[in-house]
């Protein structure tokens, strides 16, 4: 059983509009990448929020401030304490030895930070493509930047090659490629389409209403007509042949009453 755990805040910087990255020194597990946490600020609820990294029992976190609780996150000041409850859920396969394609979309980019700097310190390459509908702060930029092999794209041009992630990334897939993602759904059919068509692995990481963060309570289960998956156990991350048959995906979501809405408009932001 995971405990929480009292992590406290060491940095909290504004790396682009509402788009932060969160420093907490909190003692835990070794993470794998693409594993998650459960943060918890004081009087608020428990949300699930993407490893970006973790070294020397310091926490890494990029937060979108998009409602209570992400807000009250992006304004804890330095030494403020939070609940943290971790590592959990499945990783990424991120030691495969094969050419790494990683597509990230918006905030998607905090599992594939982790990878992509895991994979370097193991000496393994891997070319990232982040994808941003438009310009993006400077201090984002150079965090992934960083990082090595990076290509930032944008919907509009304004910074980068200009296109969707998927599309920028379409021309390094290959056959012999293993792509990691991490983004919205509508961005992952994409990613998993693109890489059934020419042969690549791929392994996804998806985004459900979390509440218990292991598998008990069900808030996040995404079904098939064969196969039912628990994002928080089972996941969040998910090779293509899983998420093919998973008839939800890109479709509908549970809220947080547990009935079936629309994906796309459906769940609230926490």
């Amino acid at each position: 059983m995971v405990l929480k755990k009292v992590g406290r805040v060491e940095e909290a910087t504004e790396v682009s509009s509402g788009i932060y990255l969160l420093r907490i020194s909190c003692p835990l597990k070794e993470p794998y990448p693409g594993q998650f946490v459960m943060a918890q600020p004081p009087g608020l609820e428990e949300i699930p929020l993407s490893i970006a990294g973790y070294s020397g029992g310091e926490l890494k976190l990029i937060v979108a401030a998009v409602g209570e609780t992400t807000r009250a996150l992006c304004r804890m000041d330095v030494g403020d304490r939070l609940w943290v409850r971790g590592p959990l859920g499945r990783g990424f396969s991120y030691m495969s030895r094969k050419t790494a394609v990683a597509v990230a979309g918006g905030v998607g980019i905090a599992p594939l930070i982790y990878l992509v700097d895991a994979r370097k310190r193991e000496g393994l390459k891997t070319k990232l493509v982040a994808g941003f509908k438009s310009r993006v702060g400077g201090k984002l930029i150079q965090l992934l930047e960083d990082l090595g092999d990076v290509v930032i794209a944008t919907e509009d041009g304004s910074i980068g090659a200009k296109g969707d992630a998927v599309s920028v990334a379409s021309s390094m897939i290959t056959r012999s490629s293993m792509v990691f993602a991490c983004g919205p759904e509508p961005m992952l059919r994409k990613v998993v389409d693109l890489c059934m068509s020419v042969g690549a692995a791929v392994e996804c990481s998806l985004e459900r209403y979390i509440k218990c963060g292991v598998g008990i309570c069900g808030a996040c289960l995404i079904e098939g007509e064969e196969v039912s998956m628990r994002v928080c156990a089972d996941g969040p991350v998910f090779d293509g042949e899983t998420i093919v048959k998973l008839s939800d995906f890109d479709k509908l979501a549970l809220d947080r009453s547990g009935c079936k809405v629309p994906l796309h408009g459906g769940c609230p932001s926490r």
